[in-house]
C-alpha cells in the first residue's frame, strides 16, 4: 500500500496522540517502500526513527501530553534535536519538521492562559496555600523592606480560613455557619453570620481582612469565580519560562494603577503587575507590582515594589472541616467593629480637652525629653512605623513644621509603635533628615495593641498625631496631613 494511502487511512480527528499514530504509520510505510532490512525493521539496532523520537518528545517533560497541556518548545529547536538525534536523511528531516508543525507547539496567547487560570481556580472544590508578601520602597528596593506571611484555605461554598502575620496579625475564619474576624493585636473578635459564598464575603465589610495584596486579580477573586476579562490592561506574555518550585511558568505582565489608597495615590504613578503561572497546574506562583513613587524631600523618584511569593498551592487536596474550626481563647473580647491596624476606623476624640497621658518609652533613639522638659511647651506626638507607607509621607511635613516653629517653644516626638526596628528607624530618620527626638514605644501592659503609650492614647491606626498645649492638655488629634493640623499647632503656640 502506498505511503499516502496508509497515511490517509490512519487520519483521524483525534488529539496529539492521534497525530503521533498517523505520523508513525506514514514513517513506517515510507521505510517499507524503500525496502531492505534496515528500513523495513525501523533500524531498531541502530538509529531511532523520526516517529519514535516524536513520540518520546511528546511524552517528555517538555511536552506533557499526559498533563493535558503543551509547554513551550521552539519549533526549530525541536526540529534540530529530532533530526540530529536520528541522523537521518532529507526525507526523515522533512518528516521531523512535519511532526513539529503538526504538534502545535506554539505558545498560547495571554488570554488563553488567563482563561485557563480562571477555570482552574473557579472549578476547584477546595484550595490551600501559604505565601510571603514583601514590600520594598526605594531605589532598587534598598531603602526599606517589610515582609509578612499569610496562609489561605478554602472549601466550597463558604468555608474560609485566612491568616495574616505581622503587622496586621488578623485571622478570618468562616466555618459555614459563623464568620469570625480575630484581631490578635487587640485580643478582640468580630462575629457575623456566615455569607453564602466567597463572593459575598469579599463584598462584605469583613472582606477587607481577606486581602493582603492590591493586584487586579488574585487567588481570592479567582476562587470566587469573579470575571477577569477586561481587568488587566495591556496584558502581554513575556519571553522565557522561568522555573519556580520545579515548574516552568508563563509570565504575564499588565499595566497597573493603585486605587483605594487616597493618601498615596497623588504621589504614586502608573506601573506594572506581573504574574508567574505554572505551566502544569495553571496556578499562580508569584505576583509582583512595581510603581514609581514621588516622595517629598527625597530628591528624585523612588520605586514601590510589592511581591507575593506562593508556596505549595494545592487544588482539590481534600481540606478537612477541622481546618475551619475557631474557638476564641480566654480574655478575647467580642466587638461589633474593628479598631483595626489597617487604618480603618479608630478615634481618640475622648482625649481632646483632657490631660495628656505620660509617654512610656522602651528606648530613646534620638534625643530624650523627660516629662518635666515638656512643661510650658507645645508638644506634637506622632505615632508612626517604618513599615507604614503613609507614615513615610508625613515625616518631611512634620520636620518642616518643627523647623518653622522650634524657636517658639514647639517640640516634636516621634513614637515608633512596634519593637525591634532601631536600625530601620534611624535609617529612615537620616533619609528624611529628622532632627526631633525619636522613641520606641514599650510593649503593651495589657498584651494587645501597638504599645503601652499607644494604649494610653487610644491609638489603633497610624499615622496618628496629637497636639498638646502648654498646659499639658490635648488640643487636637488626627492625621498630620489634614488641614486642621497646622491650625491647631498655631493656636496652641499663640495660646
Amino acid at each position: 500500500m502506498p505511503a499516502e494511502a496508509l497515511a490517509k487511512a490512519g487520519t483521524g480527528n483525534g488529539g496529539p496522540e492521534s497525530r503521533i499514530r498517523n505520523l508513525r504509520l506514514q514513517a513506517w510505510a515510507e521505510d517499507r517502500e524503500r525496502g531492505g532490512p534496515e528500513h523495513g525493521t525501523g533500524d531498531r539496532q541502530g538509529r531511532r526513527t523520526v516517529s519514535e523520537l516524536g513520540r518520546s518528545a511528546f511524552r517528555s517533560q517538555r511536552y506533557g501530553v499526559r498533563a493535558g497541556n503543551v509547554r513551550e518548545v521552539g519549533p526549530l529547536v525541536l526540529f534540530r534535536k529530532i533530526a540530529a538525534a536520528s541522523r537521518c536523511g532529507l526525507r526523515q528531516c522533512v518528516g521531523a519538521l512535519a511532526f513539529v508543525l503538526l504538534s502545535g507547539c506554539g505558545r498560547p496567547t495571554p488570554q488563553q492562559i488567563l482563561e485557563r487560570v480562571r477555570k482552574t481556580y473557579s472549578t476547584a472544590t477546595d484550595f490551600q496555600q501559604s505565601s510571603r508578601v514583601t514590600l520594598s520602597v526605594g531605589k532598587g528596593g534598598k531603602e526599606a523592606t517589610f515582609s509578612s506571611k499569610s496562609s489561605l484555605a478554602f472549601r466550597r461554598p463558604n468555608r474560609v480560613r485566612f491568616e495574616s502575620g505581622r503587622p496586621f496579625s488578623t485571622l478570618l475564619v468562616c466555618d459555614g455557619k459563623k464568620l469570625y474576624v480575630y484581631l490578635k493585636r487587640f485580643q478582640a473578635v468580630i462575629e457575623r453570620a456566615a455569607p453564602k459564598d466567597l463572593k459575598a464575603l469579599r463584598r462584605s465589610d469583613e472582606g477587607r481582612f481577606l486581602t493582603s495584596f492590591p493586584s487586579d486579580i488574585d487567588f481570592r477573586s479567582l476562587l470566587a469565580g469573579e470575571k477577569v476579562s477586561g481587568k488587566l490592561r495591556g496584558l502581554r506574555l513575556e519571553p522565557g519560562m522561568p522555573v519556580l518550585e520545579g515548574q516552568r511558568t508563563y509570565v504575564l505582565r499588565a499595566n497597573f494603577r493603585l486605587s483605594g489608597a487616597p493618601k498615596l495615590e497623588p504621589n504614586v504613578g502608573p506601573g506594572t503587575q506581573t504574574f508567574w503561572i505554572g505551566s502544569r497546574d495553571w496556578l499562580i506562583r508569584k505576583i509582583e507590582i512595581r510603581l514609581p513613587w514621588r516622595r517629598k524631600g527625597k530628591g528624585g523618584a523612588h520605586e514601590l515594589t510589592m511581591i507575593e511569593v506562593v508556596r505549595r498551592p494545592r487544588r482539590n487536596s481534600g481540606v478537612t472541616a477541622s481546618v475551619f474550626a475557631f474557638r476564641p481563647g480566654p480574655g478575647v473580647r467580642r466587638v461589633t467593629s474593628a479598631p483595626d491596624t489597617l487604618g480603618i476606623g479608630a478615634s481618640s476624640e475622648p482625649l481632646i480637652g483632657s490631660k495628656a497621658p505620660d509617654i512610656k518609652p522602651a528606648r530613646w533613639l534620638q534625643g530624650k525629653i523627660e516629662r518635666a522638659g515638656m512643661k510650658g511647651e507645645v508638644v506634637i506626638l506622632d505615632f508612626w512605623a517604618t513599615w507604614c507607607l503613609p507614615c513615610g509621607e508625613t515625616l518631611p511635613h512634620l520636620q518642616a513644621v518643627f523647623e518653622k516653629n522650634a524657636g517658639r517653644g514647639l517640640l516634636v516626638v516621634g513614637i515608633h509603635v512596634s519593637q525591634g526596628e532601631a536600625t530601620s528607624i534611624m535609617k529612615m530618620a537620616r533619609e528624611n533628615r529628622l532632627s526631633y527626638p525619636l522613641v520606641i514605644d514599650s510593649p503593651c501592659a495589657a498584651g494587645r495593641g501597638f504599645g503601652e503609650t499607644c494604649r494610653r492614647y487610644g491609638v489603633h491606626k497610624i499615622p496618628y498625631t496629637f497636639v498638646v498645649d502648654r498646659r499639658g492638655m490635648v488640643r487636637w488629634a488626627g492625621h498630620p496631613m489634614e488641614p486642621g493640623f497646622e491650625e491647631a499647632v498655631e493656636e496652641a503656640l499663640e495660646g
